[in-house]
């Protein structure tokens, strides 16, 4: 028996999924459907999903020929949206504004709640020093981003309304807006929570591929043929950029946040905001190509027992290299 696309609050949690739901399409059959990259980093509509036979996929210049009904309006939109380079809530957000592409409901830009809850750890960069700003040493343990704003909306210390009264003078806002401006600031800290929850969740997969290449290069018989190893080199080292540029943009908001807290004052505020949403597309696009490839590695050679050179060589050319170009 064949399943629908997953569509839902989860799929909005991921970076290479766009439910086709919250689209104002005119097709209803498309509202049933999910633009996704595949592990050719090629844009596909899927039709279904099946527990056992898999992914029915098809590409949006075929989409006519399965359904009559979809318009050439549908068809242009699509096209749009399939050369997107992320499907995260943060990228689309800006994209979908600048190619004058609407959303049904805001709330179809936010994460789900429960991918918000599981970020609570990485958020603690920007809400510990916040808190110590203005509550110090006091015991202060809030769990999710309402705790958080409760606090300050009806700061429970003199001190504390004392510091938020400081705190407000320095942003050139009143102390009843704060809990207003708080949400944005935390919105901006939670996409860069969210990528980095990913780098997490790749960096171990991407440790095994490059073991698995040095291997590969290693292998005195697969050395012998210089197009194989190039192409693996290309796959790495494209691989590895990817990486290294978020880490490094990960690296430079860290110390951005801590000169921040150093030196409170509106335009630190207003510099740490425009350079992570202008980070956003650039770091969803890079997240996107890496996770397509690491998850395509991963479930293919799940440990370092599986496979073997010559597996994993077939694999890094029959799929790994595709839609990287040369690289750099």
């Amino acid at each position: 028996m064949k399943d629908g696309p997953v569509n839902g609050a989860k799929d909005r949690d991921q970076v290479h999924v766009l439910p086709l739901d919250i689209i104002p399409l005119e097709a209803k059959a498309l509202q049933k459907t999910r633009m996704l990259k595949n592990t050719h980093l090629e844009t596909v509509l899927e039709l279904y999903q099946d527990s056992s036979a898999g992914s029915g996929q098809i590409e949006i210049g075929q989409l006519r020929t399965v359904f009559n009904e979809v318009g050439m309006s549908d068809i242009s939109v699509l096209q749009k949206l399939s050369r997107l380079h992320s499907y995260d809530v943060y990228s689309l957000r800006r994209v979908l504004r600048d190619l004058e592409i609407p959303v049904k409901g805001d709330e179809n830009l936010e994460l789900s709640q429960e991918k918000q809850d599981e970020l609570n750890n990485y958020m603690r960069m920007f809400t510990r020093p916040l808190i110590m700003h203005i509550y110090g040493d006091h015991d202060v343990k809030p769990d999710t981003a309402e705790d958080i704003l409760s606090l300050f909306r009806d700061p429970d210390t003199e001190k504390a309304l004392t510091n938020l009264k400081a705190f407000a003078r320095l942003l050139h806002i009143q102390v009843h807006e704060v809990p207003d401006f708080l949400p944005d600031m935390g919105d901006l800290f939670m996409s860069i929570s969210y990528y980095r929850e990913y780098m997490d969740r790749i960096g171990p997969i991407l440790v095994n591929f490059n073991a698995s290449v040095e291997e590969i290069k290693d292998n005195r018989q697969l050395q012998q043929d210089r197009s194989l190893i190039q192409n693996c080199e290309m796959v790495q080292h494209r691989m590895r950029t990817l990486a290294a540029n978020v880490v490094k943009r990960f690296r430079a908001f860290e110390t951005m946040n801590n000169d921040m807290w150093d030196s409170v004052c509106s335009e630190n505020f207003n510099l740490m905001g425009k350079t992570i949403s202008g980070s956003q597309t650039e770091m969803g696009g890079a997240l996107c190509t890496l996770t397509v490839k690491m998850m395509a590695w991963s479930q293919r050679f799940p440990d370092r027992h599986t496979g073997g050179p010559n597996k994993w060589a077939d694999f890094i050319l029959t799929d790994m290299r595709q839609g990287l170009g040369q690289g750099k």
